[in-house]
């Protein structure tokens, strides 16, 4: 995940940093998957984990204070790309690198906010 986040990165620098070049969201979508995708309607369906979070399934509180926790499950059959298990740790691993100030050229701004990441289960 890291890895082809950094070459998405580097292509968006290198072509100014403004709007995707033409292709952009297709390449990312071929070189990087996600916990989750948009389906054909728009909306979001699972892709490594086993299920998108919401309030119905519990995955997803809304806590009194206002904070909200949401709680992905790798699917057990998650791989990479040379087959290793992909893992919560993985996840765990490539969010606080993309939170991380020092590396400038890799922070993901949406997930600056998230306040608190971990892997229970670092398999799952």
């Amino acid at each position: 995940m890291a890895t082809t986040g950094s070459l998405v990165r580097a292509i968006r620098v290198l072509t100014g940093g403004g709007a995707d070049p033409p292709g952009m969201m297709e390449f990312e979508a071929l070189v990087n998957a996600g916990l989750s995708t948009k389906g054909l309607n728009q909306a979001l369906e699972p892709q490594l984990a086993e299920a998108v979070p919401s309030i119905e399934n519990g995955l997803w509180k809304l806590l009194p204070d206002g904070r909200m926790e949401t709680t992905w499950k790798i699917r057990p059959n998650a791989r990479w790309q040379d087959g290793a298990p992909f893992t919560a740790d993985d996840v765990v691993f490539t969010a606080r690198m993309l939170q991380d100030k020092d590396l400038e050229f890799i922070v993901e701004p949406r997930v600056a906010d998230i306040e608190t990441i971990e892997a229970p289960d670092p398999k799952r």
